[in-house]
């Protein structure tokens, strides 16, 4: 997360910050997200996770993407729901690539 965070391309933030929206479940708000991840994963030892400072870092480092994108959007980022994306990813399911 610290490469998209510097990184020039709106391309790549986007990717990462829609990476760490999506839940098992649905989507969720990016902080809501990784701690959740945080929390899940805290107990294996070789994750990154399981290292509290490591953790929020990077915590820290995907609000500030999503920052770096929301300044360039008319939506906020409370608005992006499981509901609100629902006819979008209609949408995409139909795509012919």
């Amino acid at each position: 997360m610290k490469k998209p965070i510097k990184s020039g391309t709106y391309e790549v933030k986007i990717c990462t910050y829609c990476d760490q929206r999506v839940a098992p479940d649905g989507v969720r708000g990016v902080r809501e997200r990784l701690e959740e991840v945080k929390t899940r994963y805290k107990s294996k030892p070789n994750s990154v996770w399981s290292n509290e400072e490591k953790a929020e870092h990077l915590i820290e480092c995907a609000c500030g993407i999503e920052k770096q994108i929301m300044k360039h959007c008319t939506i906020k980022p409370g608005e992006i729901n499981d509901e609100t994306i629902k006819e979008n990813i209609q949408k995409l399911r139909n795509y012919s690539i």
